[in-house]
């Protein structure tokens, strides 16, 4: 007989993203074998979330990672979201509880702890690309911590007071020593750089969430 680890106690965790990957998938069944714990982490593709209550509900998954663009969207399918969440706007982590839907932003502790442990000080002058989840986390943080020069270009306009906004096609041109790349370019699906390659040299600090 071929055993299976596969058996009617094993628990589900999904990853839900338009664009998934297989880096969280590899992590955490790693350490699911490792630790000995009944559970498999699945990445899943969708389009929306709309019917996500009642695939989480009806398939008794356990918990669920978001990535973009649901970071904002599924706070409209949850019970109870955590100060962090009810701060920002924003969750990357949902978890199953008494059949409750609980958010989490496990993203923002994420940015803290980067920058927490970077030099980075008030005269610094930061450039943040993109104006989704990620780039909200970190905007909160760094006005939580008095962060004055902070530039933000996006696409799309944002309404973010204490920070100054500009057109997408200013990114190269606006004097920056630190830049935060919150959006998706740079990745798999997206491989290109966000700014000119001539600009590199002129940044202490480049972070790419």
């Amino acid at each position: 007989m071929i055993k299976s680890n596969i058996n009617n106690k094993k628990k589900i965790f999904l990853s839900i993203s338009q664009h998934p990957g297989n880096k969280g998938a590899n992590f955490f069944n790693y350490l699911f074998k490792t630790k000995k714990i009944n559970a498999v982490y699945i990445p899943i593709k969708l389009k929306n979330i709309k019917n996500i209550k009642n695939i989480i509900n009806e398939l008794n998954i356990f918990g669920c990672s978001v990535s973009m663009p649901f970071k904002k969207k599924i706070l409209k399918y949850v019970n109870r979201k955590d100060k962090i969440v009810k701060k920002t706007n924003c969750a990357n982590t949902i978890l199953k509880r008494n059949n409750q839907l609980l958010a989490f932003n496990c993203d923002y502790m994420g940015i803290k702890k980067v920058l927490d442990n970077l030099a980075i000080t008030k005269t610094d002058k930061i450039l943040i690309l993109g104006n989704g989840a990620m780039a909200i986390n970190t905007i909160t943080y760094l006005l939580s911590k008095k962060f004055q020069n902070i530039n933000v270009c996006s696409r799309k306009h944002i309404q973010i007071q204490g920070v100054k906004l500009f057109s997408w096609k200013n990114r190269n041109n606006i004097d920056s020593n630190i830049m935060i790349n919150c959006t998706p370019i740079g990745m798999s699906h997206i491989n290109k750089l966000p700014i000119k390659i001539k600009k590199i040299d002129n940044f202490k600090y480049i972070i790419d969430y």
